[in-house]
Protein backbone atom coordinates (compact mmCIF):
# COMPACT_ATOMS: atom_id res chain seq x y z
CA UNK A 1 0.00 0.00 0.00
CA UNK A 2 1.34 3.51 -0.93
CA UNK A 3 1.00 4.58 2.73
CA UNK A 4 3.48 1.57 3.53
CA UNK A 5 5.55 2.87 0.83
CA UNK A 6 5.72 6.51 2.13
CA UNK A 7 6.43 4.76 6.31
CA UNK A 8 9.40 3.20 4.44
CA UNK A 9 10.72 6.55 2.14
CA UNK A 10 10.70 8.65 5.52
CA UNK A 11 13.69 6.37 6.91
CA UNK A 12 15.40 5.53 4.18
CA UNK A 13 15.86 9.40 2.13
CA UNK A 14 18.55 11.55 3.33
CA UNK A 15 16.15 14.68 3.62
CA UNK A 16 12.72 13.47 4.81
CA UNK A 17 10.93 16.96 5.46
CA UNK A 18 10.14 17.15 1.98
CA UNK A 19 7.69 14.29 2.11
CA UNK A 20 6.58 15.01 5.75
CA UNK A 21 5.45 18.39 4.89
CA UNK A 22 3.62 17.21 1.91
CA UNK A 23 1.91 15.19 4.67
CA UNK A 24 1.43 17.69 7.42
CA UNK A 25 0.34 20.47 5.16
CA UNK A 26 -2.17 19.15 2.29
CA UNK A 27 -5.88 19.13 3.04
CA UNK A 28 -6.53 15.96 5.80
CA UNK A 29 -9.94 14.14 5.79
CA UNK A 30 -12.13 14.66 8.88
CA UNK A 31 -10.44 11.68 10.20
CA UNK A 32 -6.73 12.92 10.15
CA UNK A 33 -5.33 10.23 8.36
CA UNK A 34 -2.65 11.96 7.07
CA UNK A 35 -1.61 13.49 10.17
CA UNK A 36 -1.72 9.80 11.80
CA UNK A 37 0.55 8.48 8.60
CA UNK A 38 3.06 11.90 9.35
CA UNK A 39 3.65 10.24 12.95
CA UNK A 40 4.59 6.71 11.65
CA UNK A 41 6.69 8.50 9.15
CA UNK A 42 8.29 10.48 11.65
CA UNK A 43 8.97 7.67 13.81
CA UNK A 44 10.67 5.79 11.07
CA UNK A 45 13.02 9.05 10.46
CA UNK A 46 17.03 7.96 11.65
CA UNK A 47 17.57 9.97 15.17
CA UNK A 48 20.53 11.81 13.71
CA UNK A 49 17.79 13.81 11.26
CA UNK A 50 15.17 14.30 13.47
CA UNK A 51 17.19 17.23 15.39
CA UNK A 52 16.44 19.44 12.32
CA UNK A 53 12.40 18.26 12.22
CA UNK A 54 12.08 19.63 16.20
CA UNK A 55 9.51 21.95 15.04
CA UNK A 56 7.83 19.62 12.60
CA UNK A 57 7.38 17.25 15.52
CA UNK A 58 6.09 19.04 18.02
CA UNK A 59 3.28 20.64 15.56
CA UNK A 60 2.43 17.15 14.90
CA UNK A 61 2.41 16.52 18.35
CA UNK A 62 -0.09 18.82 19.53
CA UNK A 63 -2.30 18.17 16.40
CA UNK A 64 -2.26 14.91 16.97
CA UNK A 65 -3.11 15.04 20.95
CA UNK A 66 -6.06 17.77 20.74
CA UNK A 67 -7.22 15.84 17.55
CA UNK A 68 -7.50 12.45 19.64
CA UNK A 69 -8.49 14.24 22.58
CA UNK A 70 -11.74 15.85 21.19
CA UNK A 71 -12.66 12.70 20.05
CA UNK A 72 -12.27 10.32 23.16
CA UNK A 73 -14.08 12.79 25.60
CA UNK A 74 -16.74 12.74 23.28
CA UNK A 75 -16.81 8.61 23.53
CA UNK A 76 -16.33 8.35 19.45
CA UNK A 77 -12.06 7.55 19.71
CA UNK A 78 -13.03 4.53 18.05
CA UNK A 79 -13.46 6.36 14.50
CA UNK A 80 -10.11 8.19 15.00
CA UNK A 81 -8.47 4.71 15.83
CA UNK A 82 -5.65 5.29 13.62
CA UNK A 83 -4.24 8.56 15.84
CA UNK A 84 -4.99 6.49 18.99
CA UNK A 85 -2.34 4.03 17.59
CA UNK A 86 -0.12 7.06 16.75
CA UNK A 87 -0.12 8.06 19.96
CA UNK A 88 2.45 5.25 20.99
CA UNK A 89 4.77 6.36 18.71
CA UNK A 90 4.51 9.98 19.95
CA UNK A 91 6.14 8.88 23.34
CA UNK A 92 9.56 8.19 21.32
CA UNK A 93 9.45 11.13 18.86
CA UNK A 94 10.02 13.72 22.28
CA UNK A 95 7.33 16.37 20.83
CA UNK A 96 6.01 19.37 22.82
CA UNK A 97 2.69 20.60 23.81
CA UNK A 98 2.22 23.86 24.74
CA UNK A 99 6.03 24.25 24.93
CA UNK A 100 5.87 21.74 27.39
CA UNK A 101 7.20 17.95 26.76
CA UNK A 102 4.45 15.84 25.87
CA UNK A 103 4.60 13.82 29.16
CA UNK A 104 4.99 17.22 31.09
CA UNK A 105 1.89 18.01 29.72
CA UNK A 106 -0.25 15.60 29.81
CA UNK A 107 0.78 14.94 33.85
CA UNK A 108 -0.10 18.82 34.54
CA UNK A 109 -3.63 17.95 32.72
CA UNK A 110 -4.24 15.00 35.39
CA UNK A 111 -6.09 17.84 37.17
CA UNK A 112 -8.70 19.24 34.75
CA UNK A 113 -12.14 19.65 36.49
CA UNK A 114 -13.83 17.64 33.95
CA UNK A 115 -13.46 13.62 34.73
CA UNK A 116 -14.19 13.31 30.91
CA UNK A 117 -10.74 15.06 30.25
CA UNK A 118 -9.31 13.18 33.03
CA UNK A 119 -10.28 10.30 31.81
CA UNK A 120 -8.91 10.57 28.09
CA UNK A 121 -6.22 12.10 29.58
CA UNK A 122 -4.71 9.15 31.62
CA UNK A 123 -5.67 6.74 28.27
CA UNK A 124 -3.15 8.59 26.47
CA UNK A 125 -1.04 7.87 29.20
CA UNK A 126 -2.06 4.72 28.82
CA UNK A 127 -1.61 4.68 25.27
CA UNK A 128 2.32 6.02 25.25
CA UNK A 129 3.07 3.11 27.59
CA UNK A 130 6.14 1.94 28.71
CA UNK A 131 7.06 5.50 28.03
CA UNK A 132 5.56 6.72 31.17
CA UNK A 133 7.56 4.32 33.40
CA UNK A 134 11.00 6.72 33.33
CA UNK A 135 8.88 9.59 34.74
CA UNK A 136 8.50 8.76 38.71
CA UNK A 137 6.07 11.72 38.92
CA UNK A 138 3.85 10.62 36.08
CA UNK A 139 3.47 6.74 37.69
CA UNK A 140 2.26 8.95 41.09
CA UNK A 141 -0.02 10.55 39.50
CA UNK A 142 -1.61 7.43 37.90
CA UNK A 143 -1.44 6.07 41.20
CA UNK A 144 -3.29 8.80 42.78
CA UNK A 145 -6.27 8.40 39.62
CA UNK A 146 -6.84 5.03 40.83
CA UNK A 147 -8.88 6.69 44.15
CA UNK A 148 -10.14 9.27 41.57
CA UNK A 149 -13.86 10.01 42.26
CA UNK A 150 -14.97 9.40 38.89
CA UNK A 151 -14.85 5.38 37.94
CA UNK A 152 -14.10 5.47 34.53
CA UNK A 153 -10.58 7.56 35.41
CA UNK A 154 -10.23 4.80 37.56
CA UNK A 155 -10.67 2.12 35.33
CA UNK A 156 -8.74 4.05 32.75
CA UNK A 157 -5.57 4.24 35.53
CA UNK A 158 -5.86 0.40 36.11
CA UNK A 159 -5.67 -0.13 31.99
CA UNK A 160 -2.66 2.50 31.60
CA UNK A 161 -0.71 0.27 34.21
CA UNK A 162 -1.17 -2.48 32.60
CA UNK A 163 -0.38 -1.12 29.01
CA UNK A 164 2.73 -0.08 31.04
CA UNK A 165 3.60 -3.55 32.03
CA UNK A 166 6.56 -4.75 35.00
CA UNK A 167 7.88 -2.23 34.28
CA UNK A 168 5.84 0.24 36.50
CA UNK A 169 6.07 -2.17 39.62
CA UNK A 170 9.46 -0.81 41.00
CA UNK A 171 7.57 1.98 41.72
CA UNK A 172 7.75 1.90 45.59
CA UNK A 173 3.65 2.51 45.74
CA UNK A 174 2.15 1.25 42.42
CA UNK A 175 1.52 -2.74 43.29
CA UNK A 176 0.29 -1.59 46.80
CA UNK A 177 -2.19 0.82 45.51
CA UNK A 178 -3.65 -1.46 42.53
CA UNK A 179 -3.94 -4.85 45.40
CA UNK A 180 -5.88 -1.70 47.04
CA UNK A 181 -8.06 -1.68 44.41
CA UNK A 182 -8.39 -4.73 43.45
CA UNK A 183 -10.32 -5.52 46.91
CA UNK A 184 -11.52 -2.15 48.05
CA UNK A 185 -13.02 -0.39 45.39
CA UNK A 186 -16.55 0.34 45.57
CA UNK A 187 -17.16 -0.82 41.84
CA UNK A 188 -16.69 -4.73 40.78
CA UNK A 189 -15.74 -3.46 37.03
CA UNK A 190 -12.33 -1.76 38.77
CA UNK A 191 -12.15 -4.58 40.97
CA UNK A 192 -11.81 -7.03 38.23
CA UNK A 193 -9.62 -4.74 36.38
CA UNK A 194 -7.12 -4.60 38.75
CA UNK A 195 -7.02 -8.14 39.80
CA UNK A 196 -6.70 -8.85 36.24
CA UNK A 197 -3.47 -6.47 35.50
CA UNK A 198 -2.17 -8.19 38.51
CA UNK A 199 -2.15 -11.33 37.26
CA UNK A 200 -1.02 -10.65 34.07
CA UNK A 201 1.92 -8.99 36.01
CA UNK A 202 2.60 -12.16 37.71
CA UNK A 203 2.90 -14.18 34.09
CA UNK A 204 5.24 -11.20 33.04
CA UNK A 205 7.55 -11.39 36.23
CA UNK A 206 10.78 -14.27 35.56
CA UNK A 207 10.49 -13.79 39.48
CA UNK A 208 6.87 -12.41 40.68
CA UNK A 209 7.21 -10.42 44.10
CA UNK A 210 6.05 -11.97 47.27
CA UNK A 211 3.67 -9.92 48.29
CA UNK A 212 2.08 -10.28 44.46
CA UNK A 213 1.91 -14.23 44.53
CA UNK A 214 0.81 -14.14 48.76
CA UNK A 215 -2.08 -11.75 47.19
CA UNK A 216 -3.28 -13.39 44.72
CA UNK A 217 -2.91 -16.82 46.13
CA UNK A 218 -5.86 -15.23 48.54
CA UNK A 219 -7.99 -13.96 45.63
CA UNK A 220 -8.05 -17.54 43.75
Amino acid sequence: RWQEVIVLLSGQVSDPLPLLTLLTEQKDDLFRRRLALAVESLAEVRMDARGALAPMIDHVTEDVVSTWLRYETRGVSAVVSHLTRALSALGSLGGRVEKAPLLHWLHSRLREVNPDVRAGIVEALGRVGEHCTHEAALLSALTTSLRDEDVLVRVKAVEALRRAGTAASPHPDILSALMQTAIQDQEGLVRMSAKQTLRQWQEMFTHPPNELLAFLNTQA
